[in-house]
């Protein structure tokens, strides 16, 4: 059952100081504004239509990834996290959002609904029929209707520029696949466990443009003698995102790498002294790749 009075089928919800709007996935918070991916926009909706609820984890799969095979709790966690970023909220602070351990989530802040129409209801004016203003609120309605008009011709123009401009550009490039190796250390190695790192990378650049092959998939070949090229070829691949760990100041130290499939060739490298936070060097590795990728020609 929905908590009596729950929001339903509204687009805009008020959680404490915080605006939502679920059509736009916007978190207005403070003056600023933070515009959440699809998944967690959907999550947050559903945690919204169904406060005060436990949400299970089946009822999120279903709802989130219908039919998907997916790397399901490394990406609801991601979803998790994001909205609580976005609210301003960390899980060790008592989030507005509840975690059950093993068994789903309970959003527990109250919300109000946001009518769209309220402002608009609120400003209109009746004329009345005999009323002297009545004959200039038809003249004004004549220019306004040449005005839309005149509005609707140039509309249609600028379609049709828009649509030249499309035609004679080149067809859109696919997207970039990449694949993600699992980060396993060497065992001399006595630094924090960087494994998270690649779970969290894929949640990272899963997010944007790319196509991502996990570390669930990609760890099967850890016991197969393939070469890069062969990897990537039965991947499907273009990059693929590593870890190695070098020796530097006496230890080992994490180097994060971007490999182009096609020549091996490294063409993005940075170098870790600190693990501890896998969140943070996960973001760092993900901001570089981005980076680097965008710099790319989509044709190597």
């Amino acid at each position: 059952m929905t908590e009596p009075g729950a929001p339903s089928g509204a687009g805009r919800y008020r959680l404490g100081e915080v605006e939502f709007d679920a059509r736009s996935g916007e978190v207005r918070r403070g003056g600023g504004v933070t515009r959440l991916p699809p998944q967690p926009a959907q999550l947050l909706t559903l945690l919204i239509q169904r406060r005060g609820e436990l949400v299970t984890h089946e009822e999120i799969r279903e709802a989130l990834w219908p039919g998907v095979r997916v790397e399901f709790d490394q990406n609801l966690h991601f979803c998790v996290r994001q909205i609580r970023a976005a609210l301003g909220e960390s899980a060790a602070e008592g989030s507005s959002i509840e975690t059950l351990a093993r068994r789903g989530y309970r959003l527990r802040v109250g919300v109000e609904a946001i009518d769209d129409q309220e402002g608009a209801r609120s400003g209109a004016t009746m004329v009345a029929p005999d009323d002297p203003a009545r004959h200039g609120a038809s003249r004004s309605g004549e220019w306004r209707n040449a005005g839309r008009v005149i509005g609707l011709v140039a509309a249609v123009a600028l379609i049709g520029v828009v649509a030249l401009v499309a035609a004679l550009r080149p067809a859109r490039e696919e997207r970039v696949r990449l694949a993600i190796m699992p980060f396993v250390p060497p065992e001399s190695y006595e630094g924090p466990d960087p494994s998270p790192i690649a779970t969290l990378l894929l949640a990272e650049l899963g997010a944007d443009e790319f196509e991502v092959v996990g570390p669930t998939t990609t760890e099967r070949f850890g016991s197969v003698d393939l070469t890069l090229k062969e990897l990537a070829s039965e991947l499907r691949v273009r990059y693929v995102v590593n870890a190695r760990f070098v020796r530097r100041d006496g230890g080992l130290r994490l180097a994060g790498e971007l490999i182009r499939a096609s020549d091996g060739a490294h063409v993005w490298v940075e170098i870790f002294e600190d693990v501890s936070d896998a969140d943070a060097v996960a973001r760092a590795i993900a901001a570089g790749v981005r980076q680097k990728l965008a710099e790319s020609p989509r044709t190597d």
